[in-house]
């Protein structure tokens, strides 16, 4: 018993990281992919633009 809620517990929270993981690097890169080092204020790559 205590080891399948062990599992359950690791299986959400590999679930849970794995889709912040997406959104951090596909969904909000896609809206910041205007500067080269995606939204990254102390370089002065981005003062540029």
């Amino acid at each position: 018993m205590w080891q399948e809620i062990a599992i359950s517990v690791i299986g959400l929270y590999a679930l849970f990281y794995i889709g912040k993981s997406i959104y951090k690097n596909i969904i909000r890169r896609s809206q910041t992919d205007k500067h080269p080092c995606c939204g990254c204020s102390g370089c002065s790559s981005c003062k540029k633009e």
